[in-house]
């Protein structure tokens, strides 16, 4: 018997509203300052000279 046959359809529901939600809580807005990358300055001085 296949694993998928065992599964129940109460059980993929969860399944895929648990995975939504944990998508929806990785996504940013555009522009967010995330991690060591916001930390870095922009060199616009270094345009200038």
């Amino acid at each position: 018997m296949s694993q998928l046959a065992r599964l129940t359809l109460t059980q993929l529901v969860r399944f895929l509203r648990a995975a939504h939600d944990k998508y929806q809580r990785g996504v940013i807005e555009p522009g967010t300052a995330v991690g060591a990358l916001a930390a870095q300055p922009t060199y616009d001085w270094v345009k200038d000279k």
